[in-house]
């Protein structure tokens, strides 16, 4: 398993696309955390979470506070045009390898 040669300290991960992946994970007893986040609130919770878990609750606080300031001002930005933005999304299917 090449997530068990790479020794890794913490393996994140998103239970429902990656539950497989995180069961085989788990197996391996090899160190995982799953989250399930569905809205942007839950995201910035993981944040917290993970800053906390990395001893880094304060840092991952004041991102969190960063990136919802940010979401204000893009939503007040918006809210004042006539014609709302268009977005493209695309997620990343398979891992990013480690070279």
């Amino acid at each position: 398993m090449v997530e068990a040669e790479l020794e890794p300290d913490l393996i994140i991960g998103f239970s429902d696309i990656q539950a497989q992946l995180a069961h085989d994970l788990i197996k391996a007893n090899l160190p995982v955390v799953i989250f399930n986040q569905r809205s942007i609130q839950e995201i910035l919770d993981v944040i917290v979470t993970i800053g906390s878990i990395v001893g880094r609750r304060d840092d991952a606080e004041a991102l969190a506070r960063g990136y919802v300031k940010n979401l204000e001002a893009a939503r007040a930005r918006t809210e004042a045009q006539a014609r709302k933005p268009r977005v493209y999304l695309k997620e990343i299917i398979r891992p990013l390898s480690n070279r």
